[in-house]
This record gives C-alpha cells, structure tokens and sequence, in this order.
C-alpha cells in the first residue's frame, strides 16, 4: 500500500476496480490534473493478479482482500479522500456503505441497491408512479414446486433473468410455464449470485416495425446530483450503417457532444457549493467519457 502524502493539496478520489471496470489508463487520464486516485480492488480474485501492478504506477492502492467493511472504511480513512465513484455494478453497494461510513456524498446504500438489483428497482419505480413492467421473484433455493408456482402466474412471453448483474448474462425469453420451469431447472448454481433470479413481462417492439431511419428505442441520459434530476442528452434511437455497408442499430448520441460537455460542466459547477471536491473530479471524469464516445461514434457515423 502506497504511504499517504502529508503534503497532498489534490482532491482524492476513491475508485473501485475489479472485472469489468472502466480501462485503467482511460480513468487515470481522465482525473490528470485535477485529482489523485486511490484504487480499491480486491487482489485475492485471481483476475486481479497483474491489475495491481499497474493500478500501483496510477495511484494509491488499497487491497480489499481479508478486510471487513469496518477495517475498509477504518483504512480509507487514513488517506482522507474527497470522493467515491463506481465504474461497475458491483462496486455501487459496497460504495455506498463505505460513503457512509466516511460521510462522504454518495448514494445512500438504499438508492444504492435500488440501482444494481432490477426487481427493487422496478418495484420503486412502481412506487414512483412510472410505468414498469409486471415482475415475479423466483423463490430461493428454486425448488421444482416453488418454481412451477410462480410460473402459473406469470403473462406469457416473458423474460427470465438475474436480479443483479449485466451483458445478458443467464438471460432467455421464456414462452409459456412448462417452458420457465425448464429454463429454471437447466440455470447454473451460481445464476444470480446472492441476489437471485426473476421473471420480467416481455415488451415486444413495435407492431410496425423500426422506421428505416428511427429505432423503436432511445435513452435519455441524466444526471442525478443532490436529489435533483438534470436531463443532458438523448441517446440512441437511430439506424446507422455499419462498416460492412448493411443497416446496423447502434446507439450513437443523437446529442451535440459540444453542448452536451456544456450543460454537464454547467450542472455540476452549479451543486459544486454541497460537494465541491467530489464535484470537480466527477465532472472531469464524465466529460472525458463523452470525449472518448464521441470519437468512437464518428468512426461509425454516416
């Protein structure tokens, strides 16, 4: 573990690494200049062998390995950071108790598993007033009886899919009851994790069809800061051609990325008085994502 500078005048910014996270050098790039980072992965996981090594030459390192969440956030402590971000679902919840255990701006861990377990989700987003579809909760342990059960009273065609996790992992439609329970029956041990799995109403596309130019799709991006939501681009919902000359349905931002940077920049300097430290470095770390998208998407534009 790296020693803590007593003469450090940067913000420090806590960051959660592990499998799946944003590239190293990309987060390290983006925080130049504006913050140090202090890196928390686990180095037991046999995946993250080599990574600290090179975390190690990027920031402060703190090896979660054999430590409770008390001895955590005691550790962390010690280097007085400013700030915490999350690069990947599985660093949110534990973030979020770490945040408070520091006093540190975050999400509270209620919001936290709220963002990372799809059922809370939908069922607070129910609460909230929005429309979501119907869900059901796979029992755990997912007895043959338990399951046969729910599948009764689920509306066909649906969608079988873990509480938490991403990339479509242990994700299939299923047709009607006799073909869920089958489904359950073939999923791994390990499908799920802690959380477990369930079933989602299947929202077909439209009747129609996609236009030739529009998909039947979008996502609004917005940034959630204090409790207050700030819509800063529209992305999506466009066909581009793909490089092979046939009709692809990516997702570039149909956003101007200029004044998109803008408003974002714009948002954050505005609720930078409550968090000023934790602010500035999220900022520089978002604009320098939309940068890189942007770049991406020329290449593939038409």
């Amino acid at each position: 573990m790296t020693p803590v500078s007593a003469d450090r005048r940067r913000p420090l910014l806590v960051v959660g690494h592990g499998l799946g996270s944003a590239p190293p050098l990309e987060i390290a790039d983006g925080a130049s200049g504006l913050c140090e980072i202090l890196w928390l992965i686990d180095e037991s996981v046999p995946e993250n062998a080599f990574t600290g090594r090179l975390l190690r030459r990027l920031g402060t390192v703190v090896n979660l390995a054999g430590l409770s969440l008390e001895e955590t956030i005691s550790v962390l402590g010690a280097h007085s950071p400013d700030g915490l971000v999350a690069y990947r679902d599985e660093d949110i919840v534990p973030l979020s108790l770490i945040a408070a255990g520091l006093g540190l701006c975050y999400h509270t861990p209620e919001v936290a598993r709220s963002l990372v377990d799809k059922l809370c989700q939908r069922e607070a987003l129910r609460k909230g007033g929005v429309p979501s579809p119907l869900c059901w909760e796979i029992p755990a342990g997912r007895s043959p009886a338990a399951v046969e059960a729910v599948a009764a009273a689920v509306d066909y065609p649906a969608v079988l899919k873990p509480r938490t996790g991403s990339r479509g992992q242990y994700t299939t439609l299923v047709a009607d009851a006799g073909d869920l329970v089958g489904q359950v029956a073939l999923l791994p041990p390990q499908a799920g994790g802690n959380a477990g799995m369930f079933v989602e109403q299947y929202l077909p596309d439209l009747a129609a069809g996609p236009s030739e130019r529009f998909a039947d799709y979008l996502s609004v991006e917005s940034l959630v800061a204090l409790g207050e939501v700030s819509h800063v681009a529209v992305t999506g919902g466009s066909h581009w051609p793909s490089r092979s000359g046939r009709r692809a349905s990516s997702s570039p931002p149909t956003c101007h990325w200029r004044s998109a940077g803008a408003k974002m920049r714009g948002l954050l300097s505005a609720r930078s008085s409550e968090c000023p430290r934790t602010t500035r470095s999220f900022s520089r770390s978002i604009v320098s994502s939309m940068r890189r998208c942007r770049s991406s998407t020329s290449e593939t534009g038409p």
